[in-house]
Order: C-alpha cells, then sequence, then structure tokens
C-alpha cells in the first residue's frame, strides 16, 4: 500500500499572518496550486480512497482533487491542524505582542509536545488523534496494493514524519516544518510492513504555482 500526505492549498491565513481558523479558505492561487495537483495526482497515481480533514482548507483541496480523481471523499477529522483556542484569527504580531513570556518559550525548535494553546491544544493532542487514524489506514490496507490520499495539514504531516523517522516526539518537530502547499509526502509500507517515507514534500509538479509557505513566526529550517 501507499499513503500520499497532502497538505492543503496555500490559504488567505498562510499569506496575512493571521492564526488560522477551522473556515480559513484557500486562496485564488491555493485554489490553482490544488487545479494544478489533481491531474497530476490522476496521472501518476491510482487513488482508491481519498481522505481529508475535515477544515474547511483541505476539505476545499480535496474536492478539487475529487473532481479529477472522481473518488468519494471521506471527512477524517482527527487529520485537523491543531485548534489554536483562544488565538484563532489573531495576527501573529498582535499574538506575540499579547503573549510575550509565552511567545519566549514557544521558539520554533524547543516547544514541548505539552505546550498547550489556551483554550485549544498542544502537540500531544494532535499526535495522540492524527497517529490513531493513521494507524487505522495502515491496518486497514496493509495487505493491498491500494494508493490512499490524505489532504491534511503542515503539522500533521510534520508530526507524522518525526514519529516515522523515529525522531523525538517531545518537541515541535522543526526538521519537519516547512511543508509546501499541494506538496506530496510519500508513505509506503517496506519489507517489513513498516510504513516509511519514500518521498519528501514534493512540489516539482506545481511549476509556476509553487509558492512556499514561510512561517510568519521564525524563519523556517528545513530536514537535514
Amino acid at each position: 500500500m501507499r499513503i500520499l500526505l497532502i497538505r492543503h492549498g496555500q490559504s488567505e491565513a498562510n499569506v496575512n499572518g493571521r492564526i488560522q481558523a477551522p473556515d480559513d479558505p484557500l486562496t485564488d492561487l491555493g485554489r490553482q496550486q490544488a487545479r494544478v495537483l489533481a491531474p497530476y495526482i490522476t496521472e501518476t497515481y491510482r487513488i482508491d480512497h481519498l481522505i481529508a480533514s475535515s477544515l474547511d482548507r483541505a476539505h476545499e483541496t480535496a474536492r478539487i482533487i475529487a473532481t479529477a480523481t472522481g473518488s468519494q471523499i471521506t471527512l477524517e477529522p482527527r487529520f485537523a491542524e491543531i485548534m489554536n483556542g483562544d488565538a484563532i484569527g489573531m495576527l501573529w504580531s498582535d499574538w506575540r505582542a499579547a503573549n510575550p513570556e509565552m511567545a519566549a518559550v514557544w521558539s520554533w525548535d524547543v516547544r514541548h509536545a505539552d505546550a498547550a494553546w489556551p483554550g485549544g491544544e498542544c502537540g500531544r493532542d494532535v499526535c495522540n488523534r492524527a497517529f490513531a487514524a493513521f494507524d487505522e489506514i495502515v491496518e486497514t490496507w496493509r495487505s493491498t496494493a491500494n494508493t490512499i490520499a490524505i489532504v491534511t495539514h503542515g503539522g500533521v504531516i510534520a508530526w507524522l514524519a518525526a514519529r516515522l523517522n523515529g525522531d523525538s516526539l517531545e518537541t515541535w518537530p522543526a526538521a519537519y516544518g516547512d511543508i509546501a502547499n499541494c506538496s506530496i509526502t510519500e508513505v509506503d509500507l517496506n519489507d517489513h510492513g513498516m510504513p516509511m517515507i519514500t518521498g519528501w514534500n514534493r512540489t516539482d509538479y506545481l511549476g509556476d504555482t509553487f509558492a512556499p509557505h514561510i512561517s510568519p513566526v521564525i524563519p523556517t529550517v528545513r530536514p537535514s
């Protein structure tokens, strides 16, 4: 079996510096990215199951893919991005100014997995739900040749990548944090039936619609 981890297209909050809300929509460029991605997926893979986070930006990306592949979408809330609680909709700059002590200890590479957004989730919460959903998919289709496409979010993909590579899950996995919009990360089962990353954060098919997301918090760090 093969799993494709697909980040949603560019969203409005990705470019206006806001902390994302569940209903944050795609930009026009984000929709264009998804329209470029969709035929590439159709030509390159045979999608047997299309699963999407229940958040609007992922669901909209999945709908564009479904139009090309003819797939039915299964919404899976456990693949949603971290819930930012009371900070939803704030500009990152305003949030940092209002929460200097928290901002000081939430740097990109030392944010602890148990550090939660007030009124929201922590990284450990995301891991617990996303890993459970991922494991269920692997267990269900392990013995098949199916390809499962999962349209999700940068944070979810980063945590999954850290887990699949055996890295620590005690702090935010900064090395995997720069996930491009509408990128594909391929996961295949190895000879022992264990999932492993075989294609990382691919964007070669996007051409002129490639627009990497730059974190509004601090500079991004790429995996070595």
